[in-house]
């Protein structure tokens, strides 16, 4: 009887975990947004600053819409391959030929808040998950209660993206032909 009891309560609290895992996500999780749902099919070839610390680094991204998935390819400007993501909305998968730690599917949840409609990011950033959305032509904002966590400033063609918790920023501009 003791090990039914045992096994009953291990059963229980895997299928507890399992059914108030979103309420144990961490605070400021950002989310990745279906591809379904985002911009119209293309690809985008852009050049990206990444600064933190006050060191810039550039990079070439080149970003894939489909309704059935995103990818981003990330290169150096002579052409070596860094970084690739994809989401499926159901599936994230990255590849870091780095020998840095990132958070890929920040990056991704980050381009996403930049790039998906605005019904879109009104959606899953709602104000019942505690989220709240401010969203203009020109900038997006993002909070987390009444923490900013993400401030994005756009013109034109370019995404200025302030992270505010993580502290740093993003800079996305067209690549030259």
């Amino acid at each position: 009887m003791p090990r039914i009891l045992f096994l009953g309560l291990l059963f229980f609290t895997l299928t507890a975990c399992s059914l108030f895992r979103p309420l144990l996500m961490p605070e400021n999780t950002l989310l990745l947004l279906p591809p379904s749902e985002g911009p119209k099919a293309g690809l985008m070839k852009q050049k990206v600053t990444v600064i933190q610390d006050k060191q810039p680094q550039s990079f070439i991204a080149l970003s894939r819409f489909t309704t059935l998935d995103f990818r981003v390819a990330v290169i150096t400007p002579t052409g070596q391959i860094l970084l690739k993501m994809n989401y499926d909305g159901n599936h994230f998968q990255a590849t870091n030929l780095t020998d840095m730690t990132l958070p890929l599917e920040e990056v991704m949840s980050v381009m996403q808040f930049a790039l998906w409609p605005e019904k879109t990011v009104h959606k899953y950033y709602n104000e019942r998950l505690n989220w709240q959305v401010e969203l203009t032509p020109n900038y997006r904002r993002l909070y987390k209660g009444n923490t900013l966590i993400l401030d994005v400033r756009m013109s034109d063609d370019n995404v200025d993206i302030h992270h505010k918790q993580h502290h740093y920023r993003v800079m996305i501009s067209p690549l030259q032909s």
